[in-house]
């Protein structure tokens, strides 16, 4: 099973309290049913466990062919089988969520992807909820900044960035108090270089970067690596991790939260090494 890792943020007035009621949130879209297309898609098999004092709670997304939904099975749309039935009718990912964190671990795979899932989740909370969500996934900053810090300079970069109301990371900062002072949910920002490329140490290259592989945003890069032109998309770095399949939900927890706990870890203890690079 391999699972990515998003960020969630809630707009509205549920922003500030979201962590207390999702449960109530995920029970409403448990109720709910969607179709489109050939399939008919739900939300089931929700529960919570604690973890080593950490919340966490989980349940499936499934997508159903109408073909294959008699009419006494509406109400076990949701439920714990995840087989294909009728051949590759049938196809649901699991997803746990750490409330005091904001994240998601979800389940990527060929018949259910990451992108996918995220997109019918969004319209299940849409169709009940007034208060927006959005995602952003996790990337492996340390891999990023290995990236950079082989190029000769940064040409060009382009953010899409997102505020971040609990702020734990003081080295993005400067950036992020941009976006609160002008009371930006989303802001967009373009930069491009002279002959010397775009400050990296210490610059708003770097917090832009940082806040991306934080999930607050995204980024795209251009670059030049030893005299050839090259480029960098923020997707390219998702944090994935691979596990063995448990009976249930509940059993996975542990190890799922043991991911996103790696992903928690202080900003001092988990920055790359010199995250700028060469500066020339």
């Amino acid at each position: 099973m391999r699972f990515v890792y998003v960020r969630f943020q809630v707009t509205g007035q549920m922003a500030a309290d979201v962590a207390r009621k999702l449960p109530v949130v995920l029970a409403d879209l448990q109720s709910a049913r969607h179709a489109a297309g050939k399939y008919t898609w739900a939300i089931g098999d929700l529960g919570e466990r604690t973890v080593d004092g950490e919340r966490m709670m989980f349940g499936r997304l499934r997508k159903t062919a109408r073909a294959a939904v008699g009419p006494d099975t509406d109400t076990t749309i949701g439920s714990s089988d995840c087989k294909p039935r009728q051949g590759k009718k049938t196809a649901c990912s699991n997803f746990f969520i750490h409330p005091s964190n904001a994240i998601m671990a979800l389940e990527d795979k060929p018949l259910l992807p990451a992108g996918k899932f995220l997109k019918k989740f969004k319209q299940f909370w849409e169709k009940s909820q007034t208060d927006e969500i959005e995602f952003e996934f996790l990337k492996n900053e340390p891999e990023i900044f290995a990236a950079i810090n082989r190029w000769d300079k940064i040409t060009a970069a382009k953010f899409e960035l997102c505020s971040n109301p609990s702020r734990a990371r003081e080295d993005y900062a400067p950036l992020d108090d941009l976006l609160n002072k002008a009371a930006a949910c989303r802001a967009s920002f373009k930069f491009e270089s002279g002959s010397n490329g775009l400050a990296k140490d210490n610059s708003i290259i770097q917090q832009g970067v940082s806040m991306s592989a934080a999930g607050y945003g995204e980024f795209s890069l251009k670059g030049v690596e030893q005299g050839t032109k090259t480029s960098l998309n923020s997707r390219s770095f998702l944090i994935a991790d691979e596990f063995f399949e448990a009976e249930d939900l509940a059993s996975l927890a542990p190890v799922v939260w043991s991911g996103i706990s790696k992903r928690l870890v202080p900003m001092k203890n988990s920055i790359p090494t010199a995250a700028a690079g060469r500066t020339d």
